[in-house]
């Protein structure tokens, strides 16, 4: 099914393209060329994408126009797209690709070769444009960057703008904006194919930046874990529960997840370090494992960590004599268990595991983890995010999973 596409042969000119202001990608239109073969487009010159487009009209699978221009900022239907994705990784096209239903050939190569499910299905919703979530999700299915560790998560279709991100298929618009309704331009739909068939050769793109990645992650799953902890992550990963939602079996309770930020302490430019004064914040052992004593240690000393922040929300208690009176939902959290002499090395201030977060005045933060990034270094094993209800013994407490993840050395 998959072809080579590339001929080292350049053409004088480019016909069989997409046209403005018709409902066909079937033009006999044409761009001139110069002698030596490289085809002129006059409104690409400084523009960021020029040399993906003078590839990709080189290539064959888009045009310009016949005044010979390229409209780089035009947007894309997704009829379009969709030729252009088929068209440039070569499939076969069976059937008519002329009049009004032109694209539905297009459509049918890309399903067999499993790029398109069947999302739109109306010729009214073929000729809208397309979103960079779409975009996202059909690149991404034509890199098969959906198998792997990713095989069985049931993606929604931020799950996909999140895996075009770190595949380095998107690289977002700026600033770590990444617009997943946004449209998608000409020259945005012509870069992502070309990185697309740069995988497709083998070659290893660079990902999107963190803060696009953490972006596209947190509208996906609520965090940026996966992101911001990609150095210390085997390529497995679980199941989660998507609904971020902790209801008691007795209805009595309910709270959700808002975010989970993970923040990189030790670099001065996290956009997250603002939700936390990290001079308002000390750690040490947890209490009921020290007997004797235990001693606090300023969290601003100890910044080669990272810092898990938690932001839920409780929706209701219906019985406060079970589920108590917070205003949180509870954060469990494990990475193995720790020996009585680990323990007591902790409260001596080597921090040698996941220590408890205190206010200066002593209070335990229960919505905030510190990973001492030595200790992600030092062992493998599981590590586990979750929330629980509030219960009140006798009462069983509820758990959902937020994230479990398989610490690797590498």
């Amino acid at each position: 099914m998959w072809k080579k596409l590339f001929s080292s042969v350049l053409v004088f000119v480019v016909a069989v393209g997409i046209v403005e202001g018709t409902g066909s990608a079937e033009s006999d239109r044409k761009v001139e060329s110069v002698a030596s073969g490289e085809i002129v487009l006059t409104d690409i010159d400084g523009h960021w994408a020029a040399s993906d487009i003078q590839q990709a009209v080189t290539k064959g699978y888009v045009e310009g126009y016949d005044n010979g221009t390229f409209k780089p900022e035009r947007s894309v239907k997704r009829s379009e797209f969709i030729k252009m994705i088929v068209s440039a990784m070569a499939l076969d096209v069976e059937g008519v690709t002329k009049g009004n239903d032109w694209y539905k050939a297009y459509a049918a190569a890309a399903k067999e070769a499993g790029i398109y499910q069947d999302e739109f299905g109306s010729d009214q919703q073929w000729n809208e444009a397309i979103t960079r979530t779409e975009m996202a999700k059909f690149a991404v299915k034509a890199a098969g960057k959906d198998q792997g560790q990713y095989y069985y998560i049931d993606f929604n279709d931020p799950g996909y703008m999140y895996l075009a991100t770190d595949a380095g298929l998107i690289h977002g618009k700026g600033g770590g904006e990444v617009a997943p309704e946004g449209l998608t331009t000409r020259a945005q739909s012509i870069t992502v194919i070309e990185r697309l068939l740069k995988l497709q050769d083998g070659e290893v793109l660079p990902k999107a930046d963190k803060l696009t990645r953490s972006n596209a992650e947190f509208d996906w799953r609520r965090t940026n874990i996966n992101t911001m902890l990609d150095d210390y992550l085997a390529d497995s990963y679980h199941p989660y529960d998507e609904s971020f939602m902790v209801e008691s079996r007795d209805g009595l309770y309910k709270g959700e997840l808002i975010r989970m930020t993970v923040i990189d302490l030790e670099d001065e430019n996290d956009p997250n370090r603002s939700l936390v004064d990290i001079n308002g914040l000390q750690w040490g052992p947890e209490p009921q494992y020290t007997t004797e004593y235990y001693n606090y240690y300023p969290l601003k000393d100890y910044k080669d960590s990272f810092l898990v922040v938690l932001n839920t929300k409780v929706h209701y208690v219906k019985d406060s004599k079970k589920y108590g009176t917070f205003n949180f939902v509870n954060m469990n959290n494990y990475y193995g268990d720790y020996s009585p002499q680990e323990r007591d090395e902790m409260n001596r201030g080597i921090l040698n595991g996941i220590p408890f977060l205190f206010s200066m005045d002593g209070e335990i933060q229960y919505q905030m983890v510190l990973l001492p990034k030595k200790v992600i270094e030092s062992r493998n094993g599981v590590l586990r995010f979750g929330l629980s209800s509030s219960a009140i013994a006798p009462v069983g407490t509820t758990d959902i999973k937020i994230f479990e993840g398989v610490i690797e050395h590498r």
